[in-house]
């Protein structure tokens, strides 16, 4: 393989990644939480205490948040600037993969690892959406990786470097999702050390210097949020890390199922060629450091199911760290000589995956899309997915690398129409609300939700808003210790109602009949409505 095609995937991962980034209005719950703690880190200048609506918030560690103001400082308070630094990560980790496998095996299978790793739906998805899980995917990558590399490396003075950039990026870790940071390493690293008997280099990992440096970075936050904030440490050690791991406290338990299905989901379309890979990967590993490495990647992938498949809380984008495991004896699989040709029935696979998908994509749509989609952006989507499908079936017997070609070509199409769909299947969102809100000749001195928090309706109104008859469970412990004067009943909503301000209250659709019949002594007017909400004013 040239050395030109690394640059080459690099850069078509970079279109694929950052080029449809601010199409899409935010989703909720997540991308409107992140995007609001952060717009409110950057207005007040307070960047110890993370806050949602103006209300303690003490889930999560800061880095994210610090990243996505930054972004936003750098770019403005828009979606580039929220996504920016959570869809580079997401680069970071295709980067980090590549460095490895193209040091320890080959450039061949470096270039290989990162472009499956970058164009694998999971991996691909997230870098999409403003979450933790694509940022401590790259730090848990990248920890994982150094360690690795300071054991498997020859050369002292890289192996040391290496070590020294495995504590940082854990210690990063930490910073972006709390303890896993550490359970992780640990969880994959120790087996792994065992197995290969690399344990006995563990002097030359710098154990107890390495920790010092993760506490020297973490101490300073840590430290002045506790100080400040005295119910800190109670609510976000255990509550946060313990009760939601061992006990239900969030309702998020899933069937045993759900998180290697899930994985295997995340992995497609190379899922379909892992029982092969990692039978012929092992077979063609005839060298012991290459052999330990995919011992690694295998580990790495399995035990950090396993870890979630006991836990109380379990969502899809849990399993993100452990995409790039497998993607190590993948990318080896890929690179021995005819693997491609030897594929022929995963090809079938893929190609009768995207006609099925081709059959079902009417229905899919006429039943989930939430406004009517164009019938031309619908055929035109069938009319590329039945043609690569049948031209890949076509050339499958005699040339099956072209069939190859054809279906790897198909799925980076898709991923570049994907913004095609996204305003037609949109999640909830208050995009079109808070437009008609701003556009108001008369500001607002403050604008409520009823019933519910819509997560995006403050970062795209750039003001706290207040609610209506309900506080959030994420925003109980800091409306329980500080109050808030915004957060009233329906009855102060009445009394306030009359008064000369002029008040927006967004309202769910579902929701319209409760809100009209407790208000209907005093006049209302309907300024707009969407699909999701309707937004009510006391005055024209």
């Amino acid at each position: 393989m040239k050395k030109w095609s690394g640059y080459f995937v690099f850069a078509l991962l970079t279109v694929l990644f950052f080029w449809q980034i601010a199409f899409r209005p935010l989703a909720n719950p997540d991308e409107g939480r992140y995007a609001e703690i952060a717009r409110e880190m950057l207005i007040s200048g307070d960047w110890i205490t993370p806050r949602l609506n103006g209300i303690l918030y003490f889930e999560k560690p800061p880095f994210v948040y610090w990243c996505t103001a930054i972004g936003q400082r750098i770019f403005g308070e828009n979606l580039w600037g929220v996504r920016f630094f959570n869809t580079l990560f997401t680069l970071l980790t295709c980067l980090s993969v590549y460095r490895f496998c193209a040091h320890f095996f080959n450039h061949k299978v470096g270039t290989l690892a990162a472009g499956l790793l970058g164009t694998s739906a999971l991996m691909f998805g997230m870098s999409q959406m403003l979450t933790l899980d694509g940022t401590l995917g790259f730090f848990v990558t990248a920890t994982l990786l150094s360690f690795a590399w300071g054991f498997l490396e020859a050369d002292n003075r890289s192996a040391q470097r290496h070590f020294w950039l495995a504590y940082i990026f854990m210690a990063f870790a930490i910073l972006t999702k709390g303890l896993i940071g550490i359970v992780f390493p640990a969880l994959i690293g120790i087996p792994w050390l065992i197995y290969t008997g690399y344990w006995r280099k563990m002097r030359q990992a710098h154990v107890v210097g390495g920790f010092l440096l993760v506490l020297l970075i973490n101490l300073p936050w840590h430290y002045a949020i506790a100080v400040k904030h005295a119910e800190f440490c109670r609510f976000y050690f255990w509550y946060e890390h313990f009760e939601r791991y061992f006990l239900p406290t969030h309702n998020r338990m899933k069937p045993c199922y759900f998180l290697p299905v899930s994985f295997l989901v995340g992995l497609i379309p190379w899922a379909f060629f892992l029982p092969r890979a990692l039978v012929l990967s092992f077979k063609s590993a005839r060298e012991k450091t290459k052999r330990n490495i995919l011992v690694f990647g295998y580990l790495w992938s399995v035990l950090l199911i396993a870890f979630f498949l006991h836990s109380q809380s379990q969502l899809i984008p849990y399993v993100l760290p452990a995409i790039p495991g497998l993607i190590l004896p993948l990318a080896y699989a890929f690179s021995t000589p005819h693997f491609l040709r030897q594929c022929r029935i995963e090809y079938f696979v893929w190609a009768a995956a995207f006609l099925i998908t081709s059959y079902l994509l009417p229905g899919i749509v006429a039943k989930r899309a939430l406004e009517p989609f164009p019938q031309f952006a619908l055929v035109s989507t069938e009319l590329v997915l039945i043609t690569g499908s049948v031209g890949a079936l076509v050339y499958l017997k005699k040339r099956p690398k072209l069939s190859f070609g054809f279906l790897t070509t198909i799925t980076c199409g898709i991923y570049f129409m994907l913004p095609l769909f996204f305003p037609y299947f949109q999640r909830l969102n208050a995009s079109w609300v808070s437009q008609v809100i701003l556009q108001s000749s008369e500001k607002p001195s403050i604008v409520y939700c009823a019933y519910e928090y819509f997560q995006d309706l403050p970062f795209y109104l750039k003001q706290v808003v207040g609610i209506v008859d309900h506080v959030p469970n994420e925003q109980l412990l800091g409306y329980q210790l500080e109050g808030c004067d915004r957060y009233i009943s329906q009855e102060q909503l009445v009394h306030q109602w009359a008064s000369e301000k002029k008040i927006y209250v967004v309202v769910r659709r579902r929701h319209k009949e409760v809100f009209e019949k407790k208000i209907t002594h005093v006049p209302f007017y309907i300024l707009t409505q969407d699909l999701h909400f309707i937004l009510y004013s006391n005055r024209l």
